[in-house]
């Protein structure tokens, strides 16, 4: 429960922050790429510089067979990473603080501390380069 309230209230700060991003950005998800892949969800939102990002396991049980403990074991997202539409210098995870550059992000670092992650990009647009696609009517 506290893990869930946690989530949700750092999410509804971001929507509450960034109305726009949330009403009229451009929704999509972003390829995972690696031996995990399966397991982790990418959804992104884009809109006037900002890229909102929910990084999230699937069904983590699979990857917890045979496990001692209920969280993952070590290496069970190695090498499985999300490519971001462009390079937008830092980004940082809402949830966590976490921070990290560049356009591919390693999973097993940023769902390290939660099975979820809030990122959040600013600026790094091109205006040239590839948007974020629409992939839910409007």
């Amino acid at each position: 429960g506290r893990l869930k309230r946690f989530v949700t209230h750092r999410a509804l700060l971001m929507r509450q922050e960034m109305p726009d991003l949330f009403l009229e950005g451009d929704v999509a998800l972003l390829p995972v790429e690696g031996p995990a892949a399966d397991h982790v969800l990418a959804l992104a939102r884009s809109h006037g510089g900002v890229l909102a990002v929910a990084l999230v396991l699937r069904a983590p049980g699979r990857l917890m067979e045979g496990a001692d403990l209920p969280r993952l074991p070590t290496g069970a997202l190695a090498g499985t990473v999300v490519t971001l539409p462009e390079d937008h210098g830092e980004v940082r995870d809402r949830l966590t603080g976490r921070r990290s550059t560049g356009r591919t992000l390693d999973v097993a670092e940023w769902l390290v501390d939660l099975p979820v992650a809030l990122i959040e990009a600013r600026g790094g647009w091109r205006s040239t380069g590839a948007r974020v696609r629409r992939i839910f009517g409007g």
